[in-house]
């Protein structure tokens, strides 16, 4: 679907009336990225970073700080977060 709308800055009533057509048309047709995966917000991120830290410690022990930038590694770690589980 295809929509063009043309906005007329010098009505104000107009620029609500556009607004809340927007937003239908958003809440219809469009899906928000949600706020409950792991990169909600910066707290949120801040604490994966931690988390996967940790995680890498734990798994690998001493040579976690070679695993840690390891593709391989990362992907094990995100495949912990149930949105992203291959375990379907």
């Amino acid at each position: 679907m295809k929509t063009v709308i043309v906005i007329d800055t010098d009505d104000p009533a107009g620029m609500e009336s556009t607004r809340r057509i927007v937003k239908h048309l958003m809440e219809t047709y469009h899906s928000m990225p949600s706020k409950t995966g792991p990169w909600g917000g910066k707290i949120a991120a801040i604490k994966t970073v931690r988390g996967y830290v940790a995680w890498c410690k734990k798994q690998y022990g001493d040579k976690w700080e070679q695993k840690i930038g390891d593709l391989r590694s990362s992907k094990q770690y995100v495949e912990t977060f149930d949105e992203f589980s291959s375990k379907i």
